[in-house]
């Protein structure tokens, strides 16, 4: 195994081995104090022992490839304990301008009623249209806004949901206190494993141990979804995929067992995937 394989191996070891051990699992009612990207990541990072520019990029949320850019790296991407990588480059590279605020007191109102009886929307023409700033209320009834929240909350729920990575029948659930920092679906030799939302492909290989060979996608919301034990990856890294693409097909695990290794982490800290995906798999 060459140079190259051993860093990597190094690195995807240090992000998966005792996140979940480090942040304690949150219960019902009890809330679990976590630093801030900001202040795990400041601007001006000095690099501690035994980090590699991969786990520094999966914890502070960049891709490694860009953080290596910025920072004049170039492969076999090596770092020491002590070396500066400059992270305000990337921030810079990705901030939005600020837009100017819409001062509430020069927005003129228009009552929904008039000595205590809703207005008709047969009475109004039109939109009353305010000159500055340019802004259009419109007259509602209160059918027709229950109608839009009713619009809104669906779109908020489905928002939350995935889809499932793959069919077949959940073997071992997620159990931290076990060890177990995911789940694990049985099915067939070959059976087609898919993308369960939208994000960006930020590992393909099989440098880790006990995950076979595995795929790790960003997404936007920061988390990551991880696949393991695929017979065949049939995507690259910077890949960008959409829910439901096939991202690989099945595999089997050293126990000559065929199932998916599927796990989700936020900021390394293990969650079970049953709280995302759309159907209850078993």
């Amino acid at each position: 195994m060459n140079k190259k394989n051993n860093i990597v191996i190094i690195v995807i070891a240090i992000l998966f081995s005792g996140c979940a051990s480090k942040i304690p699992v949150p219960v019902d009612g009890q809330a679990v104090t976590t630093k801030e990207k900001g202040e795990k990541c400041p601007d001006i990072y000095k690099v501690k022992a035994s980090e590699t520019l991969f786990s520094i990029s999966i914890m502070c949320g960049f891709n490694y490839k860009d953080v290596a850019t910025a920072n004049g790296l170039k492969k076999p991407y090596e770092i020491k304990k002590g070396d500066i990588i400059r992270l305000d480059l990337l921030r810079k590279s990705k901030a939005i301008p600020e837009q100017e605020p819409i001062l509430l007191n020069e927005v003129e109102t228009i009552p929904l009623d008039q000595g205590n009886k809703i207005i008709e929307e047969s009475a109004i023409i039109g939109p009353v249209r305010v000159t500055d700033p340019k802004v259009i209320r419109e007259i509602y009834t209160p059918k027709s806004l229950n109608k839009t929240n009713r619009i809104i909350t669906k779109k908020e729920k489905l928002s939350n949901i995935w889809l499932n990575p793959t069919d077949g029948k959940i073997t071992s659930k997620f159990d931290i206190a076990s060890g177990a920092k995911g789940i694990e679906i049985e099915g067939q030799l070959g059976q087609e494993i898919r993308a369960v939302t939208k994000g960006k492909v930020i590992y393909a290989g099989e440098d880790l141990k006990g995950y076979g060979k595995l795929v790790i996608v960003k997404h936007d919301d920061g988390l990551l979804t991880i696949y393991g034990n695929q017979n065949e990856i049939l995507v690259k890294e910077s890949q960008i995929i959409n829910a439901g693409e096939t991202i690989g097909t099945m595999g089997k695990s050293a126990t000559e067992q065929v199932k998916l290794i599927f796990e989700v982490r936020d900021g390394g800290k293990s969650i079970d995937p049953l709280k995302y995906l759309k159907n209850t798999i078993n």
